[in-house]
């Protein structure tokens, strides 16, 4: 296990440098790496796409004043004439980035080594393990600015760290980088696309990178005094300052045609994690040191320079699980549907019944009427003509609503109506009046001639019928002496009669005043309750209509579920080959599929055993990928000495890799353990290469010689020598 420090430099290592932090975050295996970021913008720095837990990050600033600059211009002798160095970044100007280091080498190379110290500290039991190796990565563009003019200063500088700790902690430090290099056609006549800055930049880079494998001993001038010497130094190196340095090619004709921006992320994004993965496997690999390789032959420099390239098998368990996800979606949706059906069917049944009732109130259930009729029987019963309006709507509004509803209430209403109406309380009042105004004479009298409603003729009745009482009353208290024999018992029968007359006059007329008081109380409810019958079908119409609407949204969702579910079926039944690869699932089985089964579905393995993917596309598709990956890895070169097989893969899986053929599988590969269980990765790398095996190097050279190359840079005003930020190892020619 080799502690690693991945410095991404510029935004194409940041970039890589956050693909490897969310892999190794994935794989657990994050406590083993320390992340740095260096750009000359301080913005890109702080790009919401980067993870907050890396949390080192140096900004490589120019001085504050324009005046200093101007000092530095003729202090700094590689600054050419009409250099743009401002706070923005290095705009893709290679010696503006390797002065941003120069100037402030002794700070950045004090924070550097302060935190990799640290780092090692931390993992000092896995340092001193033996064959283990702590790792410096430096990630960085070939062709932009920032992390192609710092590389070869930043080398350098890694490589001074590299003795002290080996000096300091008697551990073994490895040195590896990986730029990242613009392609370009076979074809010298074909026009030269992207940027051609950047190919200037990767030409400049590769002749310096030529020169660190070719020359014993180079010396980089550095300009800016050093604190620990009190002036400038001189940077010697001797032999090559990097154990492994990998190139990895950039299509920018591919990109130029992926017009949609989010196709070219997705292009960035698959190269930056086939780094990713690349540098998982050299993580867990013993060691980077030039002479410890998984290959035949010795070390030295001819094996500093590769390339190599990842590609992957999968199970592609992230669409099972949305299938799944849909499949019970639509399971959902099909028994809502079923409901809301339901529940239209008894919308309509309800409101067939309620515009019955409010047609005839007669036509609520026999169920309903006989329990409502007790009802109300009982309340008659219990004396309904004594109590007040109020009570008799809260009877109706109150206990007949909470029992049966508002049919209950309509038909309740009906039968009071029916049982007031059946009371002759009013008649019988009228009959007693006109008894008594007729025993006693009073339409014979002038007073009351002119008397004709029994309202008045019972108004008269009763101030005469007091009135008589009260003379007799007062006869009785003080009768003459000389009365007839029995008249005072006369007129006690004669008080008595009229006060039971008066008494049930009066009563009779209670009762009726009473009878008319709740009529008129029941009309006003029975209009109040038809209105509460029409809200009632109003409402349910509305909720009929509601649910209709929502049957047909769920129609047509069901029929996009289903549609997205036999599309996903189609897809999981195919086999998908990019850098990553999707075994197919056998399409007779994807139904099977539950949410409890893909619980258990737990591997790659479990997937073969289980009879969702046959065995022998396991085998096709990673020899599949493995020829792949070679092919990618040898993409823009041609005569690399050695190539070496890194096989991730979780342990239950790797009985699939033991079953491979010699042919595929050579015996000389080395297999990790992976903590993803439905993945198995190959990883390629190529190491031997000169720079003269570079395609893309002869390429950019054959322009550069023809003149096609500065002949583009004159669009964007450049010139082919304004790359080179070392001119130091170069001739003037």
């Amino acid at each position: 296990m080799n502690p690693m420090v991945v410095v991404g430099v510029g935004e194409a290592g940041a970039n890589m440098a956050t693909a490897v932090y969310e892999l190794v975050k994935h794989e657990k295996v994050d406590k083993y790496f320390q992340f740095i970021l260096i750009d000359s913008n301080e913005s890109e720095l702080q790009r919401e796409e980067i993870p907050k837990e890396i949390k080192q990050k140096i900004t490589l600033r120019p001085p504050d004043n324009v005046i200093a600059i101007r000092e530095d211009l003729k202090t700094f002798k590689y600054l050419y004439k009409g250099v743009n160095i401002q706070r923005k970044g290095a705009l893709r100007q290679r010696v503006v980035a390797r002065y941003f280091v120069d100037r402030k080498y002794d700070d950045l190379r004090i924070s550097l080594y302060n935190i990799t110290r640290d780092f090692a500290d931390k993992h000092m039991a896995d340092l001193t393990e033996e064959g283990n190796s702590l790792t410096i990565t430096l990630l960085h563009s070939v062709g932009g600015g920032t992390g192609s003019g710092s590389f070869p200063i930043l080398t350098a500088m890694l490589n001074g760290i590299k003795r002290d700790l080996e000096k300091e902690l008697a551990i073994s430090v490895s040195i590896c980088g990986v730029g990242s290099m613009p392609t370009l056609p076979e074809d010298i006549a074909a026009p030269v696309e992207g940027d051609p800055v950047y190919y200037a930049n990767a030409f400049a880079v590769f002749k310096e990178i030529e020169k660190l494998l070719e020359d014993k001993e180079l010396v980089l001038p550095l300009y800016y005094t050093v604190a620990e010497v009190g002036k400038p130094l001189e940077l010697k190196i001797e032999g090559l300052p990097f154990d492994k340095y990998f190139l990895v090619g950039i299509n920018e004709g591919e990109l130029k045609r992926g017009i949609k921006e989010e196709w070219v992320e997705a292009y960035i994004e698959e190269k930056n994690r086939s780094i990713a993965n690349c540098l998982l496997a050299l993580h867990e690999h013993r060691s980077l040191s030039k002479g410890d390789w998984p290959v035949a032959g010795g070390g030295g420099s001819e094996y500093a320079i590769g390339s190599f390239a990842e590609h992957e098998i999968k199970v592609p368990v992230r669409l099972l699980e949305v299938y799944v996800r849909k499949r019970e979606e639509l399971d959902s949706k099909m028994g809502e549907l079923k409901g809301v059906k339901e529940e239209i069917k008894n919308k309509i049944e309800d409101i067939k019944r309620l515009q019955a009732v409010n047609i005839s109130p007669d036509d609520v259930p026999e169920a309903l009427k006989k329990d409502v009729e007790a009802m109300v029987t009982r309340e008659l019963q219990t004396g309904i003509m004594n109590i007040s309006e109020a009570e008799l709507e809260d009877f109706v509004k109150g206990e007949l609503k909470k029992g049966f509803g508002i049919e209950g209430e309509v038909y309740g209403v009906k039968l009071l109506t029916n049982k007031f109406d059946e009371m002759k309380y009013t008649e019988e009042w009228g009959k007693k009046v006109e008894e008594l105004w007729e025993r006693y004479g009073l339409g014979n009298k002038d007073k009351y001639k002119n008397k004709t409603t029994i309202r008045d003729k019972d108004e008269s009745l009763h101030k005469w019928l007091l009135e008589v009482i009260n003379i007799n009353k007062a006869w009785l208290e003080n009768p003459p002496r000389v009365h007839l024999p029995g008249e005072k018992k006369r007129k006690q029968n004669l008080i008595e009669r009229l006060e039971s007359e008066k008494d049930d006059l009066e009563a009779i007329k209670r009762k009726s005043e009473q009878l008319e008081r709740l009529k008129g109380k029941t009309a006003e409810l029975n209009g109040e309750v038809k209105n509460e019958l029409l809200d009632e079908i109003s409402r349910k119409t509305e909720a009929k209509n509601s649910r209709e609407d929502r049957v047909r949204r769920l129609e047509d969702e069901i029929k996009a579920l289903e549609r997205d579910i036999k599309a996903t079926e189609d897809g999981l039944s195919k086999s998908k080959f990019g850098r990553v690869g999707y075994l197919q699932l056998k399409s007779d089985k994807v139904k099977d599929i539950t949410g409890e089964e893909l619980d258990r579905l737990d591997s790659l393995k479990k997937f073969v055993e289980r009879g969702y993917i046959d065995i022998q596309d396991v085998r096709r598709g990673l020899e599949t990928q493995i020829k792949r990956a070679k092919g990618w890895s040898s993409i823009s070169v041609r005569d690399a000495r050695h190539l070496s097989l890194f096989l991730l893969c979780n342990g239950e899986n790797a009985e699939l890799i033991s079953e491979l053929s010699a042919e595929v599988i050579p015996q000389d590969y080395s297999s990790y353990e992976l903590r993803d269980k439905y993945t198995i990765k190959a990883c390629f790398f190529q190491v031997g290469m000169k720079i003269s095996d570079i395609t893309d190097f002869r390429l950019i050279k054959e322009r550069y010689e023809e003149g096609i190359l500065q002949k583009a840079l004159e669009r964007v005003g450049r010139k082919v020598e304004e790359s080179f930020a070392y001119p130091e190892w170069f001739s003037k020619e």
